[in-house]
């Protein structure tokens, strides 16, 4: 049963991960500002508590590759 759980979620955090992956590429090439300092961006998002927890985890690892960039989180629930 738990299995069966996990494999249904599968295919929603690989799509999580996907576009997240496709929305921060555009910050890679060594992004920094005008004066050379820490780029800060707002990334937005909605849906589940568990798509909020993965979207959360891959900012933080992207944020761990890349010291000078800083990601403003922004979720929102579903319903609202």
């Amino acid at each position: 049963m738990i299995f069966r759980a996990l494999k249904s979620r599968t295919p929603k955090i690989a799509a999580v991960a996907a576009a997240l992956a496709l929305t921060l590429s555009g910050c890679g090439g060594g992004a920094q500002s005008e004066a050379g300092g820490p780029v800060t961006l707002r990334f937005t998002w909605w849906g589940s508590d568990v798509r909020h927890k993965m979207t959360q985890k891959l900012i933080d690892a992207f944020e761990a590759k890349n010291p000078n960039i800083k990601i403003e989180g922004e979720y929102g629930e579903w319903s609202g």
